[in-house]
């Protein structure tokens, strides 16, 4: 069996190689780092490794879907800001609407991340997941019988918890962009 030098990075240098391979692989056989022209990229995934689909997914409808969800919250605190009586006062309904402000901000700065796959994404996603379970939480507990709690409802059903259950996911899936590589013994 013949083999093959393992390819180089762009600098020229070569990868660690995987265990047992000693910096070859077999003929025939892809290697996993290796990007498009058959040079080791780093910059394909942060890893060392090619994406799979399902990561070029998320990296690309992902910051969509959240840039989305904060441009929706924006008539959302309109609506809010209008209907508080006193604004500035010193009353719960001012909460509201600077805790929205607060998600849209977070859901802005977290597509940003996303899309560059930087190391604070997991605990942005997770302080955001707790934010939408928060307000979720406070609009079922804080509305009046009707169809203020039936709005309620519907939104938290419908809306924040699945965008916390996702922003949840994302934190955990997240944490992988930032492990270090397996060094070879």
């Amino acid at each position: 069996m013949r083999w093959r030098p393992t390819p180089t990075r762009s600098d020229g240098s070569r990868p660690s190689s995987p265990p047992g391979l000693n910096g070859r692989t077999p003929r025939g056989v892809p290697d996993p780092r290796a990007g498009p022209a058959g040079r080791y990229d780093r910059r394909v995934t942060g890893t060392g490794r090619l994406p799979t689909v399902r990561e070029a997914d998320v990296r690309r409808w992902l910051p969509i879907g959240l840039r989305t969800a904060a441009t929706l919250l924006v008539p959302w605190i309109v609506v809010l800001g209008l209907s508080v009586r006193r604004f500035g006062a010193r009353n719960l309904a001012n909460s509201w609407v600077w805790l929205d402000v607060m998600e849209v901000a977070a859901l802005l700065l977290l597509a940003a991340l996303v899309r560059r796959r930087h190391r604070a994404t997991s605990p942005l996603a997770a302080a955001t997941a707790v934010l939408l379970a928060m307000d979720a939480y406070f609009d079922i507990w804080s509305a009046h019988h009707g169809r203020d709690y039936l709005l309620a409802q519907v939104l938290a059903y419908c809306a924040e918890l699945p965008g916390a259950t996702v922003l949840a996911a994302l934190s955990w899936y997240a944490l992988r962009w930032v492990a270090p590589e397996p060094v070879a013994p």
